[in-house]
């Protein structure tokens, strides 16, 4: 058993017992974690590579929550999830474009359709084994308003209906230990764990949309618990991590099959030789400006994932022969763009749009979308392209009143709206509806060299408080007519009850007739993009005519998604993670080892 109390700081200087390893896990996050797992369990020697300073990747960051269909939890608790309404609402989300409820795999290609109903065969089944083996404690993401169905889909469509608990999260850390056999308390209690993993949890930041949720009742585990129990796991079935390892290349032998790695470290370039397989979970290409103008649908001002997200695997698959698949997707959300401008990576996303007396507008003073969508829809709206290929909708803006101003409500996914009483430079403020327009212009002039000198268009504003009347109309009403705001669960379920709101759709409420007025200016941003090489559903990353590259795994977000365009519900970045990262090192772990070859 690997002692749990020796410091990662530790782990990482000193100096490795051997450079040759079964298996090669590249990243730490959920999908490399659960890939070390299931390799370790079958009896292969793993070790971990991490580039960054601590493990967890993005995971660390995130709320914890994994997309699991079909799951136990919900199934204990009498709630039906149909096999081919699921799939049909998966595809319908994926692939759009293609998406033919008549036809054969709802007009979905055959190597896209295998990937998706391959998860939504699996996916239960993997997070029960890791459940029964200690790995992985889960419940539901608990509904902090009440009920005990979880949380509500985030989207309804009408293949699927109104299918609640698909979204799990892990027991929280001490909370497992509680009822657990003494090597689960040992690997999995904040008391039992690395003080230098209690300090990388804590470095990471606050978890905003956590602790708004906990604030409301929520018991569920986050992205720290996420990362404690995987990584006890991996250590408990023999892995070993190595932080500040960054892989930037593979080796071959003289057959011409994979072999091993090579690893930038502090102490020098090396190389690790892997006998049996190398599986890449090493995350997006968010932070490569050079793979995003090549690669998404437009332009980010900012994303959630960690800083070592550079797209490694991109160039490392494409010499390798790897067929590129999704790449002009990501897990898309909004950022407020001026702290974008302070640090590009942002420690939380905006997930579901603060505020009842709230709207958003584009350059033209119109609303383009429905603000109550969640995060990857909003996100989407900024790409919406004119017929000479311009973005209008390029940055977005976000205007409310004093009524949501001086809510003082704890409630995930209230950023960018500020507290009462606390100054954030981002918020720009008018006394009238056009006074706030003229600041908008102003802030714009003055940001214009960071965003190609986007500005507004002349009848801004004057169109904006006819825009806001229109709005202000709906909420009267009780319908908006242009967006269909309030028409979901999942627009209701995230709108805070933070008033008496005597208007027939709690989602909207009219704009005060006096100011003072509030906007802060949005770009599209992501929580990580999901575009890479190919995998089949063994997770072998494969090449154009769908041979596997032998040796090669891959899972995460450093693969193409089997989601596609979409974002199924809450957790669909960790869900697949997990499920990919398991079979990839179940299989790598079959992989024989190699023999010695001779030139």
């Amino acid at each position: 058993m690997v002692n749990v109390n020796i410091p990662l700081a530790h782990m990482k200087e000193r100096e490795m017992s051997s450079k040759s390893y079964d298996i090669v896990v590249v990243g730490a996050g959920a999908s490399g974690l659960a890939a070390a797992i299931t390799a370790g369990r079958a009896g292969a020697s793993v070790v971990v590579l991490e580039a960054a300073a601590a493990p967890g990747g993005t995971t660390l960051k995130s709320s914890g929550g994994y997309w699991v269909p079909r799951n136990k939890v919900m199934l204990e608790r009498g709630l039906i999830d149909d096999r081919d309404r699921a799939l049909a609402h998966m595809a319908k989300l994926s692939y759009p474009q293609h998406y033919d409820r008549g036809a054969e795999r709802h007009g979905v290609g055959q190597a896209e359709w295998d990937l998706m109903t391959f998860f939504y065969d699996n996916a239960a089944e993997v997070l029960e084994l890791f459940h029964e083996n200690g790995d992985l404690h889960s419940q539901f993401m608990e509904c902090f308003q009440g009920g005990d169905q979880g949380l509500p889909p985030w989207f309804v469509t009408e293949e699927d209906g109104e299918v609640y608990g698909r979204l799990l999260a892990p027991v929280p850390t001490d909370v497992a230990a509680a009822g657990a056999s003494d090597h689960i308390v040992a690997f999995t209690s904040r008391e039992g764990v690395d003080t230098d993993l209690e300090s990388d949890v804590a470095e990471a930041g606050p978890n905003l949309d956590s602790a708004a949720m906990q604030g409301q009742g929520q018991i569920s585990g986050d992205g720290g618990d996420l990362v404690r129990m995987l990584l006890a796991s991996a250590r408990r079935h023999g892995a070993e991590l190595l932080t500040e390892h960054r892989v930037v290349d593979i080796t071959t032998d003289a057959a011409g099959e994979i072999s091993g790695v090579i690893v930038d470290t502090p102490d020098g370039q090396i190389t690790i030789d892997a006998k049996r397989s190398v599986i890449f979970a090493s995350g997006g290409f968010e932070h490569n400006a050079d793979l995003r103008e090549r690669f998404l649908r437009g332009p980010i001002v900012g994303t959630c994932g960690v800083a070592t997200n550079r797209g490694d695997f991109i160039a490392i698959g494409e010499k390798l022969g790897a067929d590129l698949h999704n790449t002009e997707e990501a897990w898309w959300t909004e950022l407020p763009l001026e702290p974008c401008l302070e640090s590009f990576e942002q420690g939380t996303l905006m997930g579901f749009a603060y505020g009842d007396s709230m709207l958003m507008v584009n350059a033209e003073g119109n609303r383009v979308t429905n603000e109550k969508l969640f995060y990857n829809e909003r996100g989407k709206a900024h790409f919406v392209r004119d017929a000479d290929g311009s973005l209008p909708n390029y940055l977005l803006f976000m205007i409310w009143d004093e009524d949501v101003a001086q809510d003082d409500i704890l409630w995930p996914s209230r950023w960018p709206v500020p507290e009462p009483g606390v100054d954030a430079p981002e918020v720009i403020k008018g006394d009238t509806l056009e006074e706030l327009g003229d600041a908008i212009r102003a802030r714009l002039d003055k940001l214009a060299p960071h965003t190609g000198g986007f500005q507004l268009k002349d009848g801004f504003t004057d169109q904006l408080p006819k825009t806001v009347e229109r709005f202000s109309g709906f909420a009267r009403a009780g319908k908006d007519e242009d967006f269909g705001r309030g028409a979901t669960v999942t627009d209701v379920y995230w709108t805070p009850p933070t008033r008496e709101n005597p208007m027939p759709n709690v989602t909207m409420h009219p704009l005060r007739e006096e100011g003072p007025y509030y906007a802060v200016i949005l770009g599209a941003s992501c929580l990580g993009t999901k575009g890479g090489p190919r995998i089949n559903t063994d997770s072998q990353v494969v090449r154009k005519d769908g041979r596997p590259i032998p040796r090669l795994y891959g899972a995460g977000n450093c693969i193409g998604s089997p989601a596609g365009a979409a974002y199924w519900g809450g957790g669909s970045t960790l869900g697949p993670a997990i499920v990919n990262g398991h079979f990839a090192g179940m299989h790598a772990a079959k992989e024989p080892a190699r023999e010695p070859v001779t030139a």
